[in-house]
């Protein structure tokens, strides 16, 4: 029950020879949005440092010998809410449905929730580590595209170098720069066509340059509110659906 213990504490020190929760407890700011402005409330705020890698284009160009410069950017601070619902006691045990609102606090950061922080793509690291690697990751979707068409996937038939320019493909789904991510949409379109041959589709990948840091997979640029929020990751989601059985 986190803080609202000590501000429901607090309330009953107030009032000696009350020990003991009471269902009217449970109407009060303290308990409802324990973290509000209220009486026996606690605001509580929440300090995001992000390590922004400042030298990207030129790790990315040369990772051997240039290695990521981290910068140390914010704090950036975030106030939270937890509004709660549908309290009730049951058996000396209060229950409740509760939702989180954070609100960025401006007057106690050193920047804006909009500042780009270019940082390394959880998603994506988590992805080609367990299916291990790209190449494999590129093998998992291929295999699965097939299976929805009933056919077999023989890796073997594509080359490596083909299956590396799919992966910085999808990558650029995975981007969130608009005009990269329509891009990328229009060039796996035919994928999604039971006639393409994806064979001969992959075959034609090998003639198509995806260069630039929206296709580079390890880093992304995202604004501080969704470095601390959280967002979606289309990579991820490709990894599961392409677990998931074929539907006859």
């Amino acid at each position: 029950m986190g803080p609202w213990l000590a501000s429901y504490l607090n309330g009953r020190f107030k009032k000696a020879g009350e020990g003991a929760c009471a269902a009217k407890d449970l109407t009060k700011p303290s308990f409802l949005d324990p973290y509000s402005d209220c009486e026996d409330c606690h605001p509580l705020h929440f300090g995001y440092h992000p390590f922004h890698v400042s030298n990207a284009e030129q790790h990315l160009q040369d990772p051997v010998s240039t290695k990521p410069v981290l910068e140390e950017k914010g704090p950036y601070f975030y106030r939270k809410r937890e509004i709660r619902v549908d309290a009730e006691l049951k058996d000396g045990f209060a229950s409740f449905k509760a939702y989180n609102k954070w609100t960025f606090d401006e007057s106690m950061s050193t920047g804006k929730e909009t500042d780009i922080i270019t940082k390394m793509d959880l998603g994506y690291l988590a992805v080609t580590t367990s299916t291990g690697g790209e190449l494999n990751f590129v093998n998992s979707l291929l295999a699965a595209l097939m299976a929805m068409r009933g056919q077999a996937f023989d890796a073997s038939r594509v080359p490596s170098v083909v299956k590396a320019n799919f992966m910085r493909l999808i990558n650029g789904l995975n981007s969130f720069d608009p005009a990269t991510m329509l891009s990328v949409v229009s060039e796996l379109a035919p994928l999604f066509n039971a006639q393409t041959d994806v064979a001969a589709y992959m075959a034609g990948l090998a003639g198509k340059e995806f260069t630039g840091f929206n296709y580079n997979g390890l880093l992304s640029k995202r604004t501080v509110r969704k470095w601390f929020m959280g967002h979606p990751s289309f990579i991820a989601g490709l990894a599961i659906g392409s677990q998931y059985p074929a539907c006859a």
